[in-house]
């Protein structure tokens, strides 16, 4: 008899949404793009670590007539002057190079206060991503739901929040292994009789 499961989950492949985030990690460590999608949003992200000319014009590029946004965390928002409570948005200056990207993400001072506005429930999900992937904090972001690109089939897809369920398993995960380790302690240090 067949035991193999199929389907969306299986002891030995996990689930379809967390194999997606785990292929998003994996993505976004060797720097390339991945959409996060969320309703009504197709969002194409790409970590800004590793950023340059060449990078971005290729990005630029596969996001056609939509302009992407930088996508940073509250607290870069907060040192860059911003009043923040959650992930931002901030749209990029007239002409800005994988430099001026990057400074806006590194500096400790920046002269310029960026327009601004607060991250789409998908921009928040690759806020989460990246930050889980241990790269720089920020991505560069088009919402492509309306458009399709060239290599859409080969860019890997993660649900907004499948990364949130991913992050949770995670912590509930640790929490049950620090568990098991400390009774296996208490267990080894019994008495003896």
């Amino acid at each position: 008899m067949n035991e193999a499961q199929t389907g969306s989950s299986s002891a030995l492949f996990g689930s379809r949404r967390h194999t997606s985030v785990s292929r998003g990690l994996a993505e976004f460590r060797g720097r390339r793009p991945v959409f996060i999608t969320a309703k009504d949003e197709k969002m194409l992200a790409l970590p800004v670590e590793g950023l340059d000319r060449l990078r971005l014009a290729e990005f630029m590029a596969h996001c056609g007539p939509v302009e992407p946004q930088l996508i940073i965390t509250e607290r870069r928002a907060l040192a860059l002057g911003l009043d923040a409570s959650t992930p931002m948005a901030l749209q990029l200056p007239a002409g800005a190079d994988a430099g001026t990207i990057l400074a806006l993400v590194t500096d400790a001072t920046n002269d310029r206060k960026p327009s601004a506005k607060p991250a789409s429930q998908a921009a928040i999900a690759a806020i989460h991503l990246v930050k889980m992937s241990q790269s720089l904090p920020a991505v560069l972001a088009a919402d492509l739901a309306a458009h399709t690109i060239a290599c859409e089939e080969s860019v890997v897809k993660v649900e907004a929040d499948a990364v949130a369920d991913f992050a949770d398993h995670a912590t509930r995960s640790l929490w049950s292994a620090s568990g098991l380790r400390d009774r296996q302690s208490q267990l080894l240090h019994l008495p003896q009789p």
